[in-house]
């Protein structure tokens, strides 16, 4: 049951005619964060994560495809070209790709994966001094992974992002 989901892609405008800064012009710095990504396998199930890479595939191990509806995909922290560091605590930067897969294959049932992931270019969102329009595209089943709270602020009632999780769509 493969499927294709490419509505992971994150788009930053400014908001109409207030002149707030454009974040499409990205620079080439590519820009890493690191986080640990815990899974709990159930009896009968597997991961639902394909990886790519190793040692004998002269690359780094990688996330190649999180089927939709599974484990690793429904718990919005892992996304196709993540890295995996570790598979509970084992490193994976020397280990071959049978070595990697049969990692995760005999895991047990709580798996921690220690990922490495694309962080967006946010320096413009810091020095925004307006309001910034933040266009996501939701994939269906999938949290945006941010908490939402209300202010009230010069008299005006506004809805404002509490808090981002880490590597969640809104994250990325």
């Amino acid at each position: 049951m493969a499927g294709n989901c490419d509505c992971k892609t994150v788009h930053y405008h400014p908001a109409p005619d207030i002149g707030a800064p454009d974040l499409r012009q990205e620079t080439d710095e590519d820009r890493k964060g690191t986080t640990v990504v815990e899974l709990r396998k159930i009896e009968g199930c597997t991961l639902g994560l394909t990886i790519s890479g190793g040692v004998d595939k002269n690359c780094r191990p990688q996330v190649s495809n999180l089927r939709p509806g599974s484990i690793a995909h429904r718990c919005d922290a892992l996304e196709v070209g993540d890295f995996i560091l570790s598979v509970n605590g084992i490193r994976t930067s020397g280990l071959r790709h049978e070595e990697i897969v049969n990692l995760l294959k005999n895991a047990g049932e709580h798996v921690i994966l220690e990922v490495e992931y694309e962080v967006p270019e946010s320096d413009a969102v810091q020095n925004a001094t307006g309001p910034l329009l933040v266009e996501i595209e939701k994939i269906p089943g999938v949290s945006l992974g941010i908490g939402l709270a209300h202010s009230v602020r010069n008299g005006k009632r506004s809805i404002c992002i509490e808090s981002v999780a880490p590597m969640g769509i809104a994250d990325r």
